[in-house]
């Protein structure tokens, strides 16, 4: 069964607010809102990241398939979403999107750099 567990779009400044019933809500360090009038975040250094913590019973625990939809503007290289051992989404010094879950790596897409790209993917176990 298909279910949203988290929903994100940071359109409240840096506040992190989940928009499904699970309350996975992130604890925001060193990120900036974008400049009025756009929505979303800018993750200015390898420091930035949205923090969703872990607790007892929480779906992140029995992910068996998940689809992701990202809407991004890349500026380099590194790691755009690492949750905690379920998946990981980075950019590679190509420019390719990288996905690794469950001890695959796919290379998704080359991106080029600073334009807002979107783009979702699904992945079944």
């Amino acid at each position: 069964m298909w279910g949203l567990i988290c929903h994100h779009e940071y359109c409240w400044g840096t506040i992190a607010a989940d928009r499904t019933p699970w309350h996975s809500d992130g604890i925001p360090t060193a990120v900036t809102p974008l400049p009025a009038g756009q929505v979303g975040l800018h993750f200015s250094s390898p420091q930035s990241q949205i923090a969703i913590p872990r607790r007892p019973n929480d779906p992140w625990a029995y992910i068996r398939a998940l689809t992701i939809e990202i809407r991004a503007k890349f500026q380099g290289t590194g790691t755009l979403i690492d949750a905690d051992g379920s998946f990981r989404i980075s950019v590679d010094s190509q420019g390719n999107v990288i996905m690794e879950i469950l001890g695959e790596t796919y290379s998704l897409a080359e991106v080029p750099l600073g334009i807002w790209h979107h783009f979702s993917f699904t992945h079944v176990s």
